[in-house]
């Protein structure tokens, strides 16, 4: 069975590399602007709309915005020396950008220079090609970069990905840190493993990071709540000192470094956890919560959660077991976010209001359990009754 994975390696680039990357951000940077500030100009036409009636402007399709890029190279001839794989990824970057605010969310943003974060994009089609060690970007004509500048290293740590895999995408980016990425998605076959035949519900938790229905529990270890002393003191030193000036630049990268080690560590519990759940069981039933929600400033009733939730990172941990248990042809199933896990008796099946404090779920049918590996049964059972 031929699934997608992705794969993400540290580039090693060269001071005429960085350069060379440097300029390829801001190309692109500029063509994704150039193209967003036409269509607010009404350059691609104008619609009318359907709820107000009054007209707006027109929306382009990526085939229109590529079409259009040819006559921006000639008011613009410095992108004639940008490699056309990268102006032409920027079309679709802005048409999905597009997409998503048709789907209800956030109106595409112009992007700036002085964003953290940079990055470049290439789809399936670019001539970019790759081997175990290095990067070939593809080279325009009308460049000053010699041919080895295009010729970048990177890392390749322990992975599924081979280069006979099909390469579906890439994007290479700069972090606050200035260390450069190359990531990209990949179709692979997916590896049988040995038949198990055993199932698991979990339940995500903020004491225990989950609890599953056999009554093994993960305790939270709080990564965020460690290094809450350093961060308070490193952001009152980053406070002290004059924006913009050198010490703020020092200081502003150690606190970017202490996240960061948050962020790994995080990386590291869920990839080692996920791993372990898929070597044990080929089912596997979760819990689907809407984590944005809880964390968001309008559900007061959440206030004293938001931290405690955004650390335990339930949906990086639900991801990776969802695409490792794909890997491994099991069977992954989240159910309803609305189905009343911790309030549903696993005895009889009666649902009762269950105070947040309440650690044990008692029952007039005499049932007695933990609430959270009574949750992680009702979880396993729906689970079950969704793949039937």
């Amino acid at each position: 069975m031929e699934i997608v994975r992705s794969a993400k390696y540290r580039l090693y680039p060269s001071a005429t590399q960085k350069s060379l990357l440097h300029n390829l951000f801001g190309s692109t940077r500029f063509t994704f602007n150039l193209f967003l500030g036409k269509i607010q100009e009404s350059y691609f036409g104008t619609s009318l709309n359907k709820k107000t009636g009054e007209l707006v402007p027109k929306i382009p399709s990526e085939f229109d915005l590529s079409k259009a890029l040819t006559l921006f190279k000639s008011e613009y001839p410095f992108l004639y020396s940008v490699p056309n794989d990268f102006l032409q990824a920027e079309s679709k970057n802005l048409s999905s950008a597009f997409k998503k605010f048709f789907a209800k969310g956030g109106y595409p943003k112009f992007k700036s220079r002085k964003d953290k974060h940079q990055s470049i994009n290439f789809y399936a089609g670019s001539r970019a090609k790759f081997d175990y060690e290095y990067i070939y970007l593809p080279k325009s004509h009308g460049t000053s970069f010699r041919k080895e500048d295009f010729k970048i290293k990177f890392k390749k740590h322990k992975t599924n990905f081979s280069p006979k895999d099909k390469i579906t995408g890439y994007t290479i980016s700069k972090d606050n840190l200035d260390k450069y990425w190359i990531s990209f998605t990949f179709k692979t076959e997916s590896r049988k493993g040995k038949k198990k035949r055993k199932s698991v519900g979990i339940d995500l938790g903020i004491k225990d990071f989950i609890i599953l229905s056999d009554g093994t529990k993960f305790q939270n270890d709080n990564l965020l709540k460690k290094t809450q002393y350093k961060l308070k003191r490193k952001q009152r030193e980053l406070s002290r000192k004059k924006k913009g000036s050198k010490n703020y630049k020092k200081q502003n990268i150690k606190l970017a470094k202490l996240h960061r080690k948050v962020q790994n560590q995080r990386q590291h519990r869920n990839h080692s956890i996920s791993k372990m759940l898929i070597d044990i069981y080929d089912f596997i039933g979760l819990e689907s919560l809407s984590v944005l929600q809880m964390i968001s400033k309008e559900n007061k009733g959440m206030k004293g959660l938001r931290n405690a939730i955004s650390n335990a990172a339930w949906f990086d941990f639900s991801s990776k077991l969802k695409y490792k248990m794909a890997e491994s042809q099991g069977h992954f199933i989240q159910i309803d976010r609305y189905f009343p896990s911790t309030k549903l008796c696993f005895n009889c099946g009666s649902i009762r209001d269950i105070d947040l404090s309440e650690r044990i779920y008692t029952c007039e049918c005499g049932y007695i359990e933990d609430r959270d590996i009574n949750a992680a049964k009702n979880i396993l059972a729906e689970a079950k009754n969704i793949a039937k």
